[in-house]
């Protein structure tokens, strides 16, 4: 069974995860993600945009590859709001939810959006992996600020 050490907590993963995504130097930002990401770990970011969401998903190679322009262009920065974290023996389900806070380099306008985080974790080997992550944005009407409470789950249907 998982045994967490001060080093290697999943709250410490998690912690520099958004770490990892508010590095704007890339090779630091692939360094932070390849120690704590397991192998074939994916990740998958979920936008709505005009009523409709669109997914895109991939490994962390293929993350890296997918938001260098993103990176290049904006100055990005995560904080997290709270936190719920579900674990059973060696698997951990971790429910975030946090701000994105971007600059655009060339403007300097900034944008700030609220996002939902599901980290999927395994405690593989001697420390905490995720395995997976997902994040979306937060949506119209549909206010993210309650989304940890129970019976606070939403689905738009058409």
């Amino acid at each position: 069974m998982a045994q967490d050490t001060a080093s290697n907590s999943l709250g410490n993963v998690i912690d520099r995860f958004y770490k990892a995504l508010s590095e704007s130097d890339s090779a630091k930002r692939a360094t932070i993600l390849g120690e704590i990401m397991a192998p074939g770990a994916d990740i998958t970011s979920v936008i709505h945009n005009n009523g409709y969401a669109s997914a895109t998903k991939g490994s962390v190679t293929q993350f890296m590859s997918n938001t260098r322009n993103f990176y290049r262009d904006f100055r990005v920065s995560y904080a997290e709001i709270e936190r719920e974290a579900e674990y059973y023996l060696d698997l951990a389900s971790v429910h975030g939810i946090c701000t994105q806070n971007l600059n655009e380099l060339a403007t300097q306008k900034h944008y700030s959006q609220d996002l939902w985080m599901q980290l999927d974790c395994a405690f593989v080997g001697i420390e905490w992996k995720i395995v997976s992550a997902t994040w979306t944005n937060q949506f119209g009407q549909y206010s993210i600020d309650n989304a940890l409470l129970q019976d606070t789950l939403w689905h738009m249907e058409k």
